[in-house]
Formats: structure tokens, C-alpha cells, sequence
């Protein structure tokens, strides 16, 4: 590695270290290092196992085979073993660079051999420095490139690019692709890519367009990659004709559709209501020779559900499992919400039994959807069965489970005590109440003249306080209990 270039590295470490003198790979900095790190907790045992997924042990040049002796005397400190820390992953690529051209250096008044930096040893530099957050220094990295004789590649203007953007410095990304536009760079479609997807995800639909234009402009043919990327975000918008168009200019231009962009299309279609489009788009992928997969059908059962269309949802269903697309926990899940919905509950319970045939488990989604189709059927005897099933079986409710049980006890009378153990649940986890949720348990209560106690409990939680005690919750279910025997005893 250059000089300066491996001296800003050592520079940033010792700083990440808290050494306090400035040091550099012509400075007898490798001892220092290895004492500074050197200067920590003990790693035991998984010290070589360290050391290999840093790439000690295959670097062969001067300062890092002293680095790697210095530390091997030493214990390296445990938390700079954390892969993803900034001194782990600089040391890595320090120690890891490629090897290419040669020159003489002189170090202590003996010649040693050492290495130029290779394109491939920068983009790696470059990569973990963004990933790390100093993006700065990745910046730097670069215009080191430019000023010598190493050429930045595509895959050094996407990992700057892309880095940008995902620290939402959209204007410092432009920069560097214009600086590509400038340099002449091979392998540009790689670049307008990852442009494209990085301001189409960063809600820049427009910009996205521009980009696809220019870039058929600059003779850089869009692939099916490109038009994924804009049909998702025009998608996302809402723009489903647009996004339509570029599908037909995919067919024009010979650039064949793949399975990512009939999901795109469907799922846009599906959500602005057009049914009828989305099954015949459906059709047309199969027709073509594009095999669907669980996406696909997760993503147009759904639909069908919403649309009231049940036979045509489980026919899908039984049709995606004769073709050999096994459905995950999304597909039955969906399934359920819908059957629900339609007041179809035992059709959505016997997909319990499959789920269980096939080595699906249900989530907190499904548990959801069965109980709030029993509460609303008044099945809450078999609601707070299933609600123990879930429970003996290791699911975490969440508020939504809550909220279903305690509207469904408050309702038929006969389970306040239950539904004021309930609430001392919630009232224990105060964030995950929202203002829904307190509306439905305000009015719950209300409904059978425990709102004095259930207002009192709930304030807490209201001011975001975890502190309905004990004995408030105790007094609430007192009167409960005495509520129920009141009514139970009149004639």
C-alpha cells in the first residue's frame, strides 16, 4: 500500500486506539500498535482464530508480520473483536491488501520489498471505510486514486456511490457520478445501476427516469436489473402506468422481464385495486416461460382475499402447491386474515392442521386473525383457549392480541376479571400502547361501567409511566369480580 495512503489508515487506528503519538508503517509502528491493543482484556483461546479472520496470517509484508508478532505476545483486547468495529475492519484491509506492482523502499536503513496498492486493495478500503461511517476518509481513498497511477474501477464508483446514498448524502453521490462520466469509465452500466437504485430509494422517482433516459443516451443498454429498480420505485409512488410502459419497452428492447418485475407489477396493481390486471398479469408471466415463486403468490393471494375473490384465492393455493411452490408462514397467514374477514373462521382454523402437515409454523399474525374471527363470531370460550394454545407454545402476544381479548371479554360479560389481567400486561409495556389501542380498551370498559377503574389504570400507560401497581390492579378486578356476581345473582 502507498505510503500515505497505509500511514492515514495507521493514523485513523491509533486515534480508534486512543494511542496518543502519531504513527505510520515507517515508524516502528507495528510494536506500538500491538501494545496498544495489547492493553485490554484478555482473548484466551480465540486469539488465532482472530487472527485469521483478519488476515494476519497471510500478510506478508513488513510492518504487518511485525504487527502480527507484536501481538501475538500479546492479548489482543476483546473489544476490538467486534468484526464490524472500525479498528478490526481497517486493520483487516490493512493487513489484507493485494500485491502487485513492486519497489524498494527504504525502512531502518535496510531494503525491503514492498507493494503498490492494487484497484482491488482500494475498493476494499474504500468498502469497509463506508461501511464503517467515515465516509471521508473512503472520499479520500479515492481522490488518492486519481492523483496516481491507479484508475478507480466501476466497483469503486458503486461502493462510493452506494455509501453515499445510504447515509442520504444523495448530492455527494451525483458528484461521483459525474466524476465516472468524466473518466471515462468501463463497465458505466454497473455505475447507472447503482445510481438508479440508490435515488429510486431515496423516493427520487424523477431523478430515476432521468437516469434510465441518459443512460440509453450514453449507448449504456438498461438491463432487466435497471427496470426493476424504476418499476419498483414508480410502483412505490403509486405510478402504475408508467411502470407498466417500461414493461412493454423491456419486451421492445429484447430485455426479458424476470420474476422480480412481474412481482413489482402485481404488487402495484394489487394495491390500487386492479384485480383484473394483476391475475392477467399473472397469466402472462406463466404464459412466457417466468415461473412464479412463493413472492408471487404471497403477493397476489392477498389481493385476491381483499377482493372478496375466496375460491379464486384458494384454488392459487392449492395450484402453487401442485407445482412444487411450497407456502411459508406469509401464505397462510394471509389466507387466515382473508377467511376471517369473510366470517369463514372454521375455513380459516382447518388451515391450522396444514400448516402443521406441511412444517409451517403460524406467528402472531395468524394467532391474531384466529382470535379476532372467533371474538367477532362470540366464540370467546374458544378465543381464550386458543389465546392459552398460544401462550404453552412459546408466542409472545403483542397489543393487537390484547386489545382483540380484552374488547371480547369486556363484550360478553362473563370474563372482566380475565380482561383487567390483561390490561396489567399492557400497562407494564406502556410504548407499545398506541392510540388506537387505548381507544378500544377506553371504550371496552366503558361499555360495562368499569371505566373508573380501567381510566385509572390506563393513565399511567397514557403518560408513557410503567406504574399501575399492583393494588390498583387488584382493586379493579375486586369490582370486577363483584360486578359479575351482582349481575349473576339477579333475578
Amino acid at each position: 500500500m502507498r505510503a500515505s495512503v497505509q500511514s492515514r489508515v495507521f493514523q485513523m487506528m491509533s486515534q480508534i486506539l486512543g494511542y496518543p503519538s502519531r504513527i505510520g508503517p515507517g515508524n516502528g509502528c507495528a510494536p506500538q500498535m500491538g501494545r496498544a491493543f495489547s492493553a485490554s482484556s484478555s482473548l484466551g483461546e480465540r486469539k488465532q482464530d482472530i487472527f485469521s479472520s483478519l488476515g494476519l496470517g497471510t500478510y506478508d509484508g513488513a510492518s504487518g508480520m511485525m504487527l502480527r508478532q507484536e501481538c501475538e505476545k500479546s492479548e489482543i483486547a476483546g473489544r476490538f473483536m467486534d468484526r464490524h468495529s472500525p479498528a478490526v475492519l481497517l486493520l483487516k484491509n490493512q493487513c489484507g491488501v493485494g500485491r502487485s506492482k513492486r519497489m524498494e523502499i527504504s525502512t531502518n536503513n535496510q531494503q525491503q520489498e514492498e507493494s503498490l496498492p492494487t484497484v482491488y486493495a482500494h475498493n476494499r478500503l474504500i468498502s469497509v471505510l463506508m461501511e464503517g461511517g467515515y465516509h471521508e476518509e473512503a472520499y479520500h481513498i479515492y481522490q488518492d486514486m486519481l492523483l496516481e497511477t491507479c484508475k478507480p474501477d466501476s466497483h469503486t464508483y458503486v461502493r462510493l456511490i452506494m455509501g453515499f446514498c445510504r447515509a442520504g448524502r444523495i448530492e455527494e453521490a451525483y458528484g461521483i457520478f459525474q466524476d465516472m462520466k468524466n473518466q471515462n469509465c468501463e463497465s458505466k452500466g454497473i455505475v447507472y445501476n447503482a445510481m438508479i437504485h440508490a435515488v429510486g430509494t431515496a423516493g427520487l422517482v424523477s431523478e430515476a427516469l432521468k437516469l434510465l433516459d441518459e443512460m440509453t443516451e450514453a449507448d449504456c443498454s438498461p438491463d432487466t436489473w435497471t427496470y426493476n429498480s424504476v418499476i419498483h420505485s414508480l410502483g412505490k409512488v403509486g405510478d402504475v402506468n408508467h411502470a407498466l410502459r417500461l414493461l412493454e419497452t423491456m419486451h421492445v428492447n429484447g430485455c426479458n422481464p424476470d420474476v422480480i418485475t412481474y412481482n413489482s407489477l402485481i404488487s402495484s396493481l394489487g394495491k390500487c385495486g386492479r384485480v383484473v390486471e394483476a391475475c392477467k398479469l399473472y397469466e402472462g408471466m406463466v404464459e412466457k416461460g417466468c415461473l412464479p415463486d412463493v413472492v408471487t403468490y404471497n403477493t397476489l393471494i392477498p389481493v385476491l382475499c381483499k377482493a372478496g375473490e375466496f375460491s379464486a384465492a384458494l384454488n392459487l393455493f392449492k395450484f402453487m402447491q401442485s407445482v412444487g411452490c411450497r407456502p411459508d408462514v406469509f401464505t397462510y397467514s394471509s389466507l387466515v386474515v382473508g377467511l376471517c374477514r369473510a366470517d369463514r373462521v372454521d375455513d380459516a382454523l382447518r388451515l391450522s392442521s396444514q400448516m402443521t402437515l406441511s412444517g409451517c409454523s403460524p406467528n402472531t399474525v395468524t394467532f391474531n386473525s384466529w382470535l379476532d374471527g372467533l371474538c367477532k363470531e362470540g366464540r370467546v370460550r374458544e378465543a381464550q383457549v386458543l389465546y392459552q394454545k398460544m401462550l404453552t407454545l412459546g408466542y409472545i402476544p403483542d397489543v393487537i392480541t390484547f386489545s382483540i381479548l380484552i374488547d371480547a371479554f369486556c363484550k360478553s360479560g362473563e370474563y372482566l376479571e380475565e380482561a383487567f389481567k390483561l390490561l396489567k400486561l399492557i400497562v407494564k409495556k406502556p410504548d407499545t400502547v398506541d392510540v388506537r389501542t387505548r381507544d378500544i380498551i377506553h371504550n371496552s370498559f366503558m361499555r360495562v361501567g368499569m371505566m373508573k377503574q380501567a381510566k385509572r389504570i390506563m393513565r399511567n400507560a397514557r403518560h408513557k409511566r410503567v406504574s399501575a401497581t399492583d393494588e390498583e390492579v387488584a382493586e379493579a378486578v375486586s369490582l370486577s369480580s363483584c360486578t359479575v356476581t351482582s349481575a349473576s345473582a339477579s333475578p
